[in-house]
């Protein structure tokens, strides 16, 4: 078994942080998901509203949130058709399409006007190790949901849309690992010594709320991405998959079924590893 060509946030995060278990069901054996969920939908209709918005937003004018409402119900109506969706208790399809309207309310009160460098941008970086100069022989892939111009250093910034049922804390931000990703591929790209991101945040509450974390990050870090790559690798191309029972992502992974049976047959991930 080998590991990806490159490592995205996604497939680098379900291995360390999430189970490794998903990972091989997801990425190894390309299982078809067992179910879906009305919050992750949710999400995804919000990031094309807001997409959608960016890209039509003029200099002087106000935000368009008649764009980003419109494209966000479409989205939204259509994913809903999915018969394997499954909804918290007390939600339903009108439920939601008024508390995303809501959502983007409180969206267009708080955003400003920004001069885009691209939306929804796919970037693929080596990965170097920043003491020895080794290149790793695979390196990181992902997307930027928005980069944005600063209007004061003329710099890219890189911002995030999250979706989320509570705050984010700021204090944590330094060890994303979402936040090194980004910021090692936009240095890599621009040249820069020091990478600016930002999370755009929108809390599903009863209010809804608007969050602008924002944080700086320089090649501190580098080191260890390169090396938790490597290591991830190494995990993958030994074969080394087990269930992360008990955790805080169970309740929401689409491969319950197959997990539950995976301790009848567990030669059966051994047996993908010596392909």
């Amino acid at each position: 078994m080998t590991a990806p060509k490159a490592w995205s946030y996604s497939a680098l995060s379900t291995y360390v942080s999430v189970c490794t278990l998903k990972y091989f069901f997801r990425y190894v054996a390309n299982l078809e998901p067992e179910r879906s969920f009305s919050r992750m939908y949710f999400g995804l209709a919000i990031h094309a509203g807001l997409e959608a918005a960016y890209r039509a937003w003029k200099p002087d004018a106000p935000a368009p949130v008649g764009v980003a409402k419109k494209v966000f119900m479409d989205d939204l109506t259509i994913r809903l058709e999915d018969p394997m969706i499954e909804f918290k208790k007390g939600e339903t399809p009108e439920g939601l399409l008024t508390e995303g309207m809501a959502v983007l309310d409180v969206w267009a009160k708080e955003a400003r006007y920004e001069e885009i460098i691209s939306t929804e941008s796919e970037f693929t970086v080596p990965l170097v190790h920043p003491g020895t100069g080794e290149i790793f022989e695979r390196g990181l892939k992902g997307w930027f949901d928005l980069v944005v111009k600063d209007p004061d250093t003329g710099e890219p910034v890189v911002v995030d849309f999250k979706t989320t049922a509570r705050r984010f804390s700021g204090d944590k931000l330094e060890a994303d690992l979402q936040i090194r990703v980004y910021s090692y591929a936009i240095r890599q790209l621009y040249g820069l010594d020091r990478a600016n991101l930002r999370l755009d945040v929108l809390v599903r509450n009863k209010k809804p709320v608007f969050q602008r974390l924002e944080v700086s990050q320089d090649s501190e870090g580098d080191a260890r991405l390169f090396e938790l790559v490597r290591a991830a690798g190494r995990g993958v191309e030994a074969g080394v998959f087990w269930p992360n029972d008990g955790s805080i992502w169970c309740g929401g992974c689409p491969f319950t079924q197959a997990c539950a049976r995976w301790h009848d047959n567990p030669d059966a991930l051994r047996s993908h590893s010596e392909k």
